[in-house]
C-alpha cells in the first residue's frame, strides 16, 4: 500500500532509526505548532510517532499533508479514533511491529477520480418532470 517514491524523509517523534539513512528533517518530539517546520521543507515521506497520551496534532498533520510531503505514516496508541483519522483523509494500515494503530495518507490515493464527476452525469433528463427541489 505504501511505496516510498524517494529517499527524502521527515521523522517526528521518538524513533531510533537504524536504517542508516539520514532524514531530511528530524525531531525527537512532535512539534505542537506547525509553524515550527521550515517553510521550504519538502519531502517524500513523513513518519510521525505519537507517544501514549499525546494529543493528536491535527494542525501539524494537516500542514504536513497540505504543504510538505506526499505521504504520511502515523503511529499512535489506541486512544485515537479511526473516524477522526478518516475525516482527515488517512487510511488505517496493518503493522505487525507497532503496538497501537498505524494510519497512512498518500497524495496519489487521496484524489481518486470520481465516476459521477463528469459532464455526462451532471444533468439527468429522465427525472426533470418527476422531482422538484
Amino acid at each position: 500500500m505504501l511505496e516510498p517514491r524517494g529517499e527524502r524523509l521527515i521523522v517526528l517523534g521518538g524513533i531510533d532509526d537504524d536504517s542508516g539513512s539520514e532524514p531530511l528533517y528530524a525531531s525527537a518530539s512532535v512539534p505542537e505548532d506547525p509553524e515550527n517546520l521550515p517553510a521550504e521543507l519538502r519531502a517524500d515521506v513523513a513518519l510521525v510517532v505519537l507517544a501514549a497520551g499525546d494529543p493528536l496534532p491535527s494542525a501539524l498533520l494537516a500542514r504536513l499533508r497540505d504543504v510538505h510531503v506526499a505521504q504520511i505514516v502515523l503511529a499512535v496508541d489506541n486512544s485515537v479514533s479511526p473516524a477522526d483519522m478518516l475525516a482527515m483523509g488517512f487510511e488505517k494500515a496493518q503493522s505487525p511491529s507497532v503496538d497501537g494503530l498505524v494510519f497512512v495518507w498518500d497524495a496519489a490515493l487521496a484524489d481518486k477520480p470520481r465516476e459521477w464527476n463528469n459532464a455526462r452525469d451532471w444533468a439527468n433528463p429522465e427525472n426533470f418532470d418527476r422531482y422538484r427541489w
